[in-house]
């Protein structure tokens, strides 16, 4: 699974949620809910980075995925078109030796 740039900045900016909770929690205001409310945010971003960069993975497998079936349909199409042409030639060869007799 590829990382993009915005999910990076996101967990660094979780890491930094970190870091001010720990410093809220030991320096300022020796309460738990503190870090408690400040583990809380920085888990919350890095949920949002993770889901940022599965859904756009999910969203390049789905425009790879159809690509690759486009390319299938298309191959199919020109294999049926020649098979088609194929019956009509054989049609016609056909309609003629009838024609003869």
């Amino acid at each position: 699974m590829r990382t993009t740039m915005i999910s990076w900045f996101l967990y660094g900016a979780s890491i930094v949620a970190v870091v001010a909770a720990f410093i809220q929690w030991s320096v300022k205001f020796p309460d738990i809910s503190q870090l408690a409310f400040g583990l809380n945010i920085a888990l919350s971003i890095v949920i949002c980075g993770f889901m940022h960069s599965a859904f756009r993975n999910y969203g390049n497998d789905q425009h790879t995925s159809n690509k690759i079936r486009d390319e299938e349909i298309a191959g199919l199409s020109r294999a049926l078109d020649r098979e088609v042409n194929y019956a009509r030639e054989l049609e016609s060869k056909l309609d003629k030796y009838l024609k003869e007799k």
